[in-house]
């Protein structure tokens, strides 16, 4: 496919506009197309007939279009089941969905200041959105974002209010740290069961290891698990390397936004 082809997206409300659509150009939808109707229902218990809202998937995003299914969005739109579609005259199949909530991100910055900044985002575009944000209301010149990676295997173990207030201080900082989960039975070797990788907030590698054994008997705690013969063991740690770090509170506020946009 040419990659320089320009999308043209058009939207149809009714019957009409769809008809009047070149097929052979917006032969692919732009979005997925949902049928949505009211459906009624007896309640055996009560005899009491119940209204409820139904949504029925009918084409994917990315789908090239047949007579058949013209048929079908004429159909729907006539009953009024689906308000608009979109049709494209580009293919695309692939639907980009949001990263695993709550990860650190490493951004390297150049320019006027040369910055490593840790902050917190959904993925590598929202990121980026923070990081430029942030930059732009705390520093002045010019500056280019060169690198952004993230710790995507890690858990991270959230500080303390009163931690994080305190940023990239002398005695604390950002740790690393690859723990291994072992059984030990009574007189038996430990058996290696899985290696976890942690990101916590902290004034050394011991005081980190306290903070993980906490967090690991806290969640365990929650699941009702009571395995006495699970241990842990660390295999290794170091501090991520970074000048700034932005503030979670502005972090979050992306992830609100982004929320209330969808």
């Amino acid at each position: 496919m040419d990659s320089k082809k320009k999308e043209v997206i058009v939207t149809v409300h009714n019957t009409e506009e769809l008809e009047a659509v070149d097929r052979n150009v917006f032969r692919y939808t732009a979005e997925p197309v949902v049928k949505k109707y009211i459906e009624d229902f007896c309640d055996e218990d009560t005899g009491e007939v119940v209204s409820m809202d139904r949504n029925e998937f009918i084409f994917e995003k990315g789908r090239e279009l047949s007579s058949d299914d013209f048929s079908a969005l004429l159909f729907n739109l006539q009953c009024e089941y689906i308000k608009e579609v979109r049709l494209s005259n580009i293919q695309r199949q692939g639907n980009l969905v949001s990263g695993m909530r709550f990860r650190l991100w490493n951004v390297k910055v150049d320019g006027a200041r040369k910055l490593k900044m840790l902050l917190r985002a959904d993925n590598a575009l929202l990121a980026y959105e923070v990081a430029k944000d942030y930059i732009e209301l705390n520093y002045k010149g010019t500056f280019t974002i060169e690198g952004i990676k993230t710790f995507s295997d890690c858990i991270v173990i959230e500080p303390e209010k009163d931690d994080e207030k305190r940023n990239i201080s002398a005695d604390r900082w950002w740790y690393i740290v690859e723990v291994e989960s072992m059984q030990q039975d009574p007189g038996e070797e430990p058996v290696s069961l899985f290696t976890s990788h942690f990101v916590v907030f902290a004034e050394n590698v011991e005081s980190a290891k306290v903070i993980i054994d906490r967090w690991v008997a806290e969640e365990k705690a929650k699941r009702g698990e009571t395995a006495n013969n699970v241990i842990l063991r660390t295999n290794s740690a170091s501090v991520i390397s970074c000048s700034v770090v932005v503030p979670a509170e502005f972090c979050f506020a992306y992830t609100k936004k982004d929320e209330e946009e969808e």
